[in-house]
């Protein structure tokens, strides 16, 4: 009998059983780890791509935009040179202030004019060092050099700050102040030729009445008349000489302050001497407003009364009615306005213009110089004076004066 030898068992065969589905377990696990991790390893090297190529596409467009940055910034550098040259060649001083008042920069007309440099410093310090206002520079303001400069201010719109605009008027005011001289010798020449004429006639008829007063033979009745003759051409004459020296003289004293109510009793008390003449019948309308002007009441006294004997003149023959207003305007911080109105023929179209001009008169006697005086008086007193036709007919001449509140009186007085 042969014996059979039996086969040497493997590894695996001589494992338990129970091993085997734990091996096939593992090897499954890690082939579906492998299979993961592949998986993952791909889909990094696919963002990993997917990231070099946005780099390079930040790159590219972080180049873009540093050169859109360089090019801007080229741009604002050379709109800030045209801006800076153009400020620079401007007739004007222009000042630029940040939001703390301090000068960020300023043209070279700026620093030429106060004469020193300006940037770095605060504007409140340039006008304490530099300005020397006065209470008659009007809409100029003095510095302590001499010049006279108009300004004006802008806000800033998208920071906080203000442009400073200063304008040198030294040269025009000085030429102005050149041609009004000028103007005002050809005018004194008008002046002189007009009066010659017209102080000739009264003065040869008073020389004349002034002969017949020395007569003899004359008698009482016949010597006060002439005497009357006599003293109304003097008057006429010292009219004259006083229209003159006004209108020659330009500025006035302004010596008084009036309350309206006190100013407006001078007026009446005129008024009432010529209804007491029987020379017109004269209506005063009022509504006295409170607050007081800066005047010289003689002046005014003198204008409104060649304003009532123009109104008179106009209206001979007509049955003589005046009627006077008085109110208040809101303009230039107010006006207290005096109009006369009369019932005459009103002011031709063709000569509305020419009314208030030197020497210009439609009368057969007279200089011309009476509404030029009326207009020169109240300039001076810093209002404004004209005159039309109204709305019922006839004329109407209104003077406006600046009005002064009492609270301010008051408020300066304390």
């Amino acid at each position: 009998m042969r014996a059979v030898l039996a086969e040497p068992k493997s590894n695996e065969q001589r494992k338990p059983s129970s091993e085997r589905p734990a091996r096939r377990d593992l090897q499954s696990r890690l082939q579906s780890t492998f299979s993961a991790f592949s998986d993952i390893s791909s889909q990094l090297t696919r963002s990993y791509l997917d990231l070099e190529k946005r780099v390079d596409e930040l790159q590219k467009e972080l180049v873009h935009a540093d050169y859109a940055l360089v090019q801007e910034h080229y741009a604002k550098e050379a709109l800030s040179e045209r801006v800076q040259l153009i400020v620079n060649t401007m007739p004007v001083a222009v000042i630029l202030l940040d939001g703390r008042g301090v000068i960020m920069q300023a043209n070279t007309i700026a620093e030429a004019l106060f004469e020193r440099s300006l940037p770095g410093e605060r504007w409140i310090t340039v006008i304490n060092e530099c300005f020397a206002p006065n209470p008659t520079d009007g809409h100029e303001i003095a510095l302590k050099n001499g010049r006279l400069v108009s300004l004006a201010t802008q806000s800033m719109t998208h920071e906080p700050g203000q442009i400073i605009v200063l304008n040198d008027q030294t040269e025009t005011r000085r030429l102005q102040t050149k041609l009004n001289h000028h103007r005002k010798l050809s005018e004194m020449g008008k002046m002189t030729a007009s009066l010659a004429h017209q102080i000739r006639t009264p003065l040869s008829t008073a020389i004349l009445y002034a002969d017949h007063l020395a007569s003899e033979t004359l008698t009482d009745e016949r010597r006060l008349r002439y005497a009357d003759k006599l003293k109304s051409r003097l008057l006429q004459l010292e009219q004259q000489v006083r229209d003159m020296l006004i209108f020659s003289k330009g500025g006035v004293v302004l010596e008084s302050v009036l309350p309206i109510f006190q100013l407006v009793s001078v007026f009446q008390s005129r008024v009432e001497d010529y209804c007491q003449a029987g020379r017109a019948q004269i209506e005063f309308v009022q509504d006295i407003p409170p607050g007081s002007v800066r005047c010289n009441p003689d002046l005014l006294t003198s204008v409104f009364s060649n304003l009532i004997d123009n109104a008179i003149e106009a209206c001979e023959g007509v049955g003589v009615r005046v009627k006077i207003r008085v109110n208040v305007s809101p303009q230039q911080g107010g006006l207290v306005n005096f109009m006369i109105e009369d019932n005459g023929p009103g002011v031709s179209e063709d000569i509305a213009g020419q009314v208030t001009e030197p020497f210009f008169t439609t009368k057969s006697t007279g200089t011309g110089l009476g509404l030029a005086v009326v207009k020169t008086v109240i300039e001076s007193h810093g209002g404004y004076f004209s005159i039309c036709n109204g709305t019922e007919g006839g004329a109407k001449a209104c003077m406006s004066l600046p009005l002064i509140q009492d609270d301010l009186l008051l408020s300066k007085e304390v």
